[in-house]
């Protein structure tokens, strides 16, 4: 199907630039270049250019993590809910939710947004079984 090919693809090029967006925010002194080439030359790209959903987990885990770096507990919420309803394994995200929350649980943020977020994590799991 080519529309398949086609998601696919432009599946690829977001979890190209989200990987590298992630890479900066994590290791500011990594060059993008290299970060991009990192992504694009390991042997799993393949998976990338075939129908597979791997593109579409990998840009969600990238902006999960990159949302939980920049401590936005409700945006990280949705992209995990999104991420664990792309795959099942995906929920696994919930324990690194669930550690960045406990740090940031005294500090004064906003308590509500941190557990409305880390429900959304099992929804997401939740669709996926219904629809299963």
């Amino acid at each position: 199907n080519l529309a398949l090919v086609f998601t696919s693809k432009f599946f690829l090029f977001t979890a190209l630039v989200a990987f590298i967006v992630f890479v900066l925010a994590w290791q500011p002194f990594v060059n993008p270049w290299v970060a991009g080439a990192t992504l694009l030359v390991r042997p799993c790209v393949m998976f990338g250019t075939v129908g597979y959903s791997e593109s579409l987990f990998l840009t969600f885990s990238c902006l999960a993590f990159l949302a939980i770096k920049k401590q936005g507990f409700l945006v990280a919420g949705l992209f995990s809910g999104i991420l664990s309803g792309i795959r099942i394994d995906g929920g696994s995200i919930g324990f690194a939710y669930l550690v960045a929350i406990l740090r940031q649980w005294n500090s004064g943020a906003d308590r509500t947004s941190m557990l409305l977020g880390l429900c959304l994590i099992p929804l997401g799991l939740a669709l996926y079984m219904a629809y299963l």
